[in-house]
């Protein structure tokens, strides 16, 4: 999977929205119906503007990065702007999503990058270890547990960083004026996928 291209700073502000996903099933016949939650953490989509006044070698680099992945076909890592400048880098993120923890003490990919301070949760324990900064997938960082993991166990972190998401755009076809046009303006949608 590729990064999406980090060159210039987005156009403030833009934010993720989450996608929650609610099975309904009735109505019934004394006009109830039933709900249950489809997705334990829900997905993100947002708009993501660049500035302006963006040099035209870097717009062709973008709308080349859109061509290469063919669209909303194939997906790529996003790392959240929000906190880029702050010091220490990032925000605040709570409970999200690692995976399952694998056998032994293998490392795992954080869902973020610039993490400063983490507490990684092993089934809602908190576990010890150590993250080493962009070295794992696409440059997100990576933890390493001091002790092995309890294999097929929920991993959640909350951190202090930039946060990833394996993202897609959310249109198959803008030639480039429409994507320049887009993304100065109105935005070209992002969403996010498992």
């Amino acid at each position: 999977m590729a990064a999406f291209p980090e060159t210039i700073v987005p156009a403030e502000p833009y934010t993720w929205r989450p996608v929650f996903s609610t099975i309904i099933g009735g109505p019934y016949g004394n006009g109830s119906d039933v709900r249950s939650v489809g997705w334990q953490y829900p997905l993100h989509e947002c708009s993501f503007r660049l500035p302006a006044r963006t040099p035209l070698e870097d717009m062709i680099d973008y709308y080349n990065f859109f061509v290469a992945r063919k669209g909303k076909f194939e997906p790529f890592t996003f790392f959240d702007w929000l906190g880029w400048d702050s010091n220490p880098i990032g925000v605040q993120w709570t409970g999200l999503y690692v995976g399952l923890a694998p056998y032994g003490t293998t490392a795992v990919d954080l869902p973020g990058k610039s993490i400063s301070s983490y507490d990684l949760y092993q089934s809602g324990t908190r576990k010890d270890g150590l993250v080493i900064q962009e070295t794992g997938t696409d440059g997100k960082d990576i933890f390493v547990p001091t002790t092995n993991w309890t294999p097929n166990a929920l991993l959640t972190v909350d951190f202090v960083g930039r946060r990833s998401y394996k993202a897609s755009f959310a249109e198959d076809g803008m030639d480039f004026q429409y994507f320049a046009c887009a993304v100065a303006s109105t935005g070209i949608g992002l969403r996010e996928r498992r």
